[in-house]
C-alpha cells in the first residue's frame, strides 16, 4: 500500500526490483487515501469503509506480507488490521515509518546538498511528562498541530516554533 507518487518513484521501482527476483510484489496505489488521513483532526472520527477496496485487493490477491509504503498508513495500521480480520486474511503488516523516520533524520542532520527542491518545517512537541520528540512535516505547523490532536492521545502538547528550516531534495521527498 502506497501512494502512486511513491509507486512511480524511482527509489521505489529501484527497491521493488530488488525484491522481485525471490517474491511476487503487486502494488496497491491508495488514491487519496493520504489525503484522507491528512483530513482527520480531533473532531473526527475514521470512516472505515475507506479502506474497502484496498483491502479487497489484498483478500484477491491473497497478500502475505503488506508493507505500508507511506507514513500516513501507520497512523491508520489498526484499522487496517481490523479491516483484514473482518475478512479473516491472515497478512503480517510491515510499517516502514520507523525507518522512514530515521532516514529523514538523517538527511536533515546532513549537509546541505543544495537542493531547494521539498521545504521541512521542523517543531518540537513537548509531552505533559517532559519528554520531548520531534517531528517533522512538510506542511504548515499549525495543520499538523490539529491532526497531532487527532493521533496523539496526549492532550497537554505544544509546538514550538522551529529550531531549524530546511530543504529535502526532491528524490528523498
Amino acid at each position: 500500500m502506497a501512494t502512486a507518487r511513491t509507486i512511480n518513484s524511482k527509489h521505489y521501482q529501484n527497491v521493488k526490483t530488488g525484491f522481485q527476483s525471490y517474491s511476487t510484489i503487486e502494488d496497491i496505489p491508495c488514491i487519496g487515501l493520504a489525503d484522507y488521513v491528512e483530513s482527520l483532526n480531533s473532531a473526527s472520527k475514521f470512516d472505515s469503509t475507506i479502506l474497502a477496496p484496498y483491502v479487497s485487493k489484498i483478500i484477491a490477491q491473497n497478500t502475505a506480507y503488506l508493507v505500508l509504503g507511506c507514513t500516513h498508513y501507520s497512523l491508520i495500521k489498526n484499522e487496517i488490521v481490523t479491516a483484514l480480520a473482518k475478512h479473516h486474511a491472515s497478512v503480517t503488516i510491515i510499517d516502514t515509518s520507523v525507518a522512514v523516520a530515521k532516514q529523514v533524520g538523517r538527511l536533515v542532520t546532513a549537509e546541505s546538498s543544495g537542493s531547494s527542491d521539498s521545504m521541512l518545517s521542523v517543531g518540537a512537541v513537548k509531552k505533559a511528562k517532559g519528554i520531548d520528540d520531534t517531528f517533522i512535516t512538510s506542511g504548515e505547523l499549525s495543520r499538523f498541530e490539529q491532526q497531532l490532536g487527532h493521533w496523539w492521545s496526549t492532550p497537554d502538547f505544544v509546538i514550538e516554533p522551529s529550531m531549524c528550516q530546511g530543504y529535502l531534495p526532491s528524490e528523498h521527498a
